[in-house]
């Protein structure tokens, strides 16, 4: 029984040895052909990297390490199955010839001696032992080349790809208003509207992907301003007349009115301007008292609301209207900026994002600039004086000075000097309504700039 037993036993390692030696060889061409495909893969792609925002693992340096795992795996695999059809033509060869002690020993050292893998006597005597030995010693350059075979070239290369991009919230009001505060706009808007203002362009805002461009269509609220007629025409002529009476704004020697703005509705214009309450008597000075030289918050209404603006020479009056507009984005590093491609207006806005945004505008041009003079004070000996009076207005803070002539000289006082050349030319030679118009699309891209609008 027990040699019956010891010959199964062998038996069943001899097949151990050729499935194992097999195994190893399929399981080292499998990874081969699949690094092949790998780097197939990745060729002609762009590489990853974190500025990017893209995953660690995927970016270059881990790519190489990938690739090298990949070579000495398949390396070792292959390696393996050498050095076991390695030992198995060792036995043969010893079993069919004879051979000198010399020549044994080089046999057994081949695998772990290039010396003897060298030997003429090896090659002489075992020549396919020989080629398996040196086969052990050349795999490993293939975990050396074939890594360095997947270099980064610099190029330019479209990339298609499908991204969220950001746009205006402009449903949920409450992101717009503060009514506990001034005028009831936010303080995040009124920072925005001021800073946008200040330097008349739209603000900078973080890019989506780094050295990219791309188009954006949507409709938002902006202002069209058009010359005023009718109703509207009078009551702001009638403002302007009563506010150039005022001694706030031209002193007690009599001056000159030299900017107006405000902000009302219709329903305004009917009650200050056509005197159509049958229960009070309001009146153009008493509109002006409140929301031209006085400090009280224009409430919004929402309907119909627009801002008049008056200079010497030129009158307009703005509304807010759903706009519209293509837009180009365009990423260089981190910061994206905005420039327009084209815009349309559509019906006149009514909904309470649009009312902020128009008050918000207001809260910077509302208000009175006058050129006051004073008459002689005989006891003194004071012949008169003149200066410039600025009532609520903050539109010195902002380009539209420009259109603002400060020059005075009257009976007693002055003369008062012009705006620097300048300060002058930051109108850039638009018109008034134009650049009210640029300036309100200004501050609706500039909303794009703060993540807790999108």
């Amino acid at each position: 029984m027990t040699p019956f037993h010891n010959t199964t036993s062998q038996r069943e390692i001899a097949r151990r040895v050729p499935i194992s030696m097999l195994a190893l060889f399929i399981s080292g061409i499998l990874v081969s052909v699949g690094h092949h495909l790998f780097y197939s893969r990745l060729d002609g792609t762009v590489v990853q990297s974190a500025e990017e925002k893209a995953s660690r693992y995927v970016t270059q340096i881990w790519i190489i390490r990938y690739g090298t795992a990949f070579a000495f795996l398949a390396k070792t695999l292959l390696a393996s199955a050498v050095v076991i059809a390695y030992k198995q033509h060792i036995w043969i060869n010893l079993r069919s010839k004879a051979n000198s002690i010399a020549t044994i020993n080089v046999i057994f050292a081949a695998t772990h001696d290039f010396l003897a893998a060298m030997s003429p006597d090896l090659f002489v005597s075992a020549t396919v032992p020989a080629l398996l030995a040196l086969a052990t010693w050349f795999l490993p350059l293939a975990a050396l080349v074939t890594p360095s075979t997947l270099t980064v070239i610099p190029d330019i290369h479209p990339v298609t790809s499908m991204l969220p991009i950001p746009t205006l919230n402009l449903n949920d009001a409450s992101l717009y208003s503060f009514y506990s505060l001034g005028s009831g706009v936010s303080p995040l808007v009124t920072r925005l509207v001021s800073t946008t203002t200040s330097g008349m362009e739209i603000l900078p805002m973080a890019a989506i992907f780094t050295n990219s461009s791309y188009e954006h269509t949507f409709t938002a609220p902006s202002l069209k301003c058009e010359v005023p007629t009718g109703k509207i025409l009078d009551c702001i002529d009638k403002i302007w007349n009563a506010t150039s009476q005022d001694p706030t704004m031209i002193g007690s020697g009599g001056g000159s009115l030299k900017y107006l703005a405000f902000i009302m509705d219709l329903s305004d214009v009917e009650l200050y301007c056509q005197h159509k309450s049958t229960s009070y008597d309001f009146n153009e000075a008493e509109f002006i008292s409140k929301y031209v030289t006085g400090t009280t918050p224009y409430p919004a209404s929402g309907i119909n609301q627009f801002i008049s603006v008056r200079l010497a020479n030129e009158t307009t009056h703005c509304a807010m209207h759903d706009t519209r507009s293509s837009l180009n984005f365009t990423a260089a590093g981190s910061t994206q900026s905005i420039s327009f491609m084209d815009y349309e207006w559509n019906k006149e806005a009514s909904d309470a994002v649009s009312s902020q945004l128009l008050l918000a505008i207001a809260d910077i041009l509302n208000g009175a600039i006058g050129a006051a003079e004073s008459g002689p004070v005989a006891q003194s000996g004071d012949s008169g004086t003149a200066w410039l009076v600025s009532v609520r207005t903050r539109i010195m803070e902002t380009a539209l000075i420009g259109f603002v002539s400060t020059a005075y000289e009257g009976a007693y006082g002055g003369p008062l000097a012009e705006l620097p050349d300048a300060d002058r030319k930051l109108t850039k030679n638009k018109t008034l309504p134009a650049t009210l118009e640029e300036l309100s699309r200004n501050v609706t891209l500039s909303l794009l700039s703060s993540d807790r609008l999108c």
